[in-house]
């Protein structure tokens, strides 16, 4: 994910460049390491040796502006979740120790959509065509998503179906069962969404319903009279 973090252990950030003489952290409380220190025992703040964890050091900055401090972590994944710690020491002050929990979420990255009606198949934009009559059942299948995401069925700004009726760890589905069809769901469009978080963009999908009409009556004309 394209997206950036700054983790700082307060509001104004460490201090004033001049009383911090050690930073260490944040600490990943999950797999134990030090992802990065900054000693400015022998420099300025500004000018401070660092040591980075080589898995974070294309990703990582430390912010030393005061009021604006911080680790500032670049591209987050979703193996950055977790508790973090940061301890900074100062000359002449107790030592500051922080937490902080980064929580990754990750938006639904695939859906499918399915019309079953004697048969199953998948459907790309068109479901269909269906005689009058036909009881048809839709079926959404949202692949990812972290937290689960939340599948629901739309028709024209109204909600058809919130209730999902199988959900894993990679899927979630939500079948929505059609009253049997009639003329008036001729090009009906029926809209399935997928939303985890009012962070990102729901997924979404549009289909539209296609009939196939039954032969009501028929005339024969006598074209010689």
């Amino acid at each position: 994910m394209n997206l950036n973090v700054l983790f700082k252990d307060s509001k104004n950030g460490f201090g004033p460049p001049g009383s911090v003489i050690l930073i260490l952290g944040p600490k990943d409380e999950r797999n134990g390491f030090r992802s990065f220190n900054l000693d400015s025992r022998d420099s300025s703040l500004y000018s401070a040796y660092h040591w980075c964890d080589p898995e974070l050091e294309d990703r990582v900055d430390m912010q030393v502006d005061y009021g604006n401090q911080g680790l500032l972590l670049h591209r987050i994944r979703s193996s950055d979740e977790g508790l973090y710690r940061c301890r900074v020491d100062f000359k002449a002050s107790p030592t500051r120790n922080s937490r902080v929990r980064l929580d990754v979420i990750e938006p639904p990255r695939h859906m499918l959509i399915t019309s079953k009606w004697k048969d199953e198949r998948v459907v790309s934009k068109v479901a269909g065509p269906f005689p009058e009559g036909a009881e048809v059942l839709l079926s959404c299948q949202v692949m990812g998503g972290k937290p689960s995401p939340k599948v629901t069925w739309w028709h024209e700004g109204s909600m058809l179906d919130d209730v999902t009726e199988t959900r894993t760890n990679q899927m979630t589905r939500n079948s929505l069962q059609l009253p049997p069809m009639t003329r008036d769901d001729l090009l009906k469009n029926l809209t399935c969404q997928a939303v985890n978080s009012n962070l990102t963009s729901p997924l979404s999908s549009t289909v539209s319903v296609d009939l196939a009409y039954a032969i009501h009556s028929l005339w024969i004309l006598d074209i010689d009279k």
